[in-house]
């Protein structure tokens, strides 16, 4: 059996272009990081336009019941009896979670209906945005 070994690496010498690698790397990065804040950006103007009120601030509330239900148990807050009670709440909030989030869909699509022109015109300047960060990059 004959054995192989591979060295990688820039060598021993003086590495030329390292400037200009490292430039290109840290160009990388802002472009990156600027397409993200563009993203987020346009999700937030998004999510203002089709945000479903009252409805999707429960789900968010609803959804968190559970989790602190599952940390009540493990950490050992509750005897057998509460373990199974607990069990019982996270089964009928978990079908809450599931009637109100149909709800929000709904809204949400009904939002979004209402509002074709200013998600169209906020696709349309994301799609501006990156082309102007792609040529600055």
């Amino acid at each position: 059996m004959q054995i192989r070994v591979y060295e990688y690496g820039c060598g021993r010498g003086q590495v030329e272009g390292l400037d200009l690698a490292i430039d290109q790397m840290r160009r990388r990065t802002e472009f990156w990081n600027r397409m993200v804040e563009i993203d987020i950006d346009v999700r937030a103007r998004m999510d203002a336009l089709l945000f479903a009120g009252k409805d999707e601030t429960e789900l968010r509330d609803l959804r968190e019941t559970p989790k602190k239900l599952l940390r009540r148990g493990i950490n050992g807050r509750s005897d057998e009896d509460g373990t199974k009670k607990d069990q019982e709440q996270i089964k009928a909030v978990r079908a809450a979670i599931r009637a109100r989030l149909a709800e929000v869909k709904r809204i949400r699509k009904d939002n979004a209906a209402k509002h074709p022109a200013e998600l169209r015109e906020l696709d349309d300047n994301r799609k501006v945005r990156i082309a102007e960060a792609q040529a600055k990059a």
